[in-house]
């Protein structure tokens, strides 16, 4: 079973490296990800990802479609398979 949490706290960064520690020693296979106010939020895979959806946009490599049509689309997909 995997749980996220989400802290919020102004704890130092002493206090943070401590309860890392502490967290790796109960589970060696945890991630612990801090943020500041000023840092991105997005793991540097997310930011990669978003980079190349954004390049992809600027070069109108990308096709958007309505709300209307993602449903009838979906929809269609459902009456195909029989759900």
């Amino acid at each position: 079973m995997t749980t996220m949490i989400n802290i919020q706290t102004t704890a130092d960064n002493t206090t943070l490296e401590a309860i890392k520690a502490l967290l790796f020693k109960i589970d060696p296979a945890a991630i612990f990800e801090a943020y500041g106010e000023q840092q991105n939020y997005l793991s540097k895979e997310d930011e990669e990802h978003l980079k190349r959806i954004s390049d992809m946009d600027d070069k109108g490599e990308l096709e958007y479609v309505s709300m209307d049509e993602m449903n009838a689309h979906v929809n269609s997909l459902f009456k195909k398979y029989g759900a």
